[in-house]
């Protein structure tokens, strides 16, 4: 899109950008609506997906006109809306707000490359971030896989395919033939640092 094309995105979606930004800010909110059209009375996923993508071109276009602070109250926002659907009793939810996040990731990323917020908006943006890491399962089983690849790592450089030598595993001549990738599947290894570049 155009920098045009986003100004006028953000301007006419202002209103709900700022109801966003303000329910973001809310401890606690229960707005009392009903979703007659939806069996198990939860949000439509279209609309959610359409106020993620409204928030991150809200986000684009703040941070062209040099509004950094309000830039990351938007995507605050979107981080908002992702831990809220996290709390919604159909599992589906706790999926899409996996998409939510992916697309506020990549619209801080362009605000962190093109400007510099104060403290004050990135201690909200943090608070946003860490209420989707908290309750996000998957948080915890990414660190058990990453301690586990830690702990199994000795033996599989040994070529050892289990992480451990044991009676029936295969000798590590025999695992080296068969597969050497599972050393670089196994090890959590760092990817390489790459220069921002906003995205277009």
């Amino acid at each position: 899109m155009t920098a045009d094309q986003v100004r006028e995105i953000a301007d006419e979606n202002r209103d709900a950008v700022q109801l966003a930004i303000r329910a973001a800010r809310l401890q606690h909110s229960n707005w009392g609506i009903v979703y007659l059209a939806e069996p198990i009375n939860v949000p439509n996923l279209m609309d959610l997906n359409y106020l993620a993508i409204v928030l991150a071109v809200a986000a684009r276009s703040d941070t062209d006109a040099g509004r950094a602070n309000e830039a990351v109250a938007d995507v605050t926002a979107g981080f908002a809306e992702a831990a809220a659907m996290r709390s919604e009793p159909a599992p589906i939810m706790a999926l899409h707000a996996i998409r939510v996040t992916t697309r506020q990731v990549e619209a801080l990323k362009d605000i962190l490359c093109r400007s510099d917020p104060s403290g004050t908006a990135l201690a909200g943006l943090a608070a946003a971030i860490d209420e989707n890491l908290i309750g996000s399962p998957m948080r915890e089983a990414l660190l058990g896989e990453l301690k586990h690849g830690r702990f199994i790592w000795p033996w599989v450089e040994r070529r050892y395919f289990d992480g451990r030598p044991r009676a029936c595993s295969p000798t590590p001549i025999a695992f080296f033939r068969k597969s050497m990738m599972v050393a670089f599947l196994t090890f959590p290894v760092p990817g390489p640092k790459t220069a921002c570049k906003p995205n277009m």
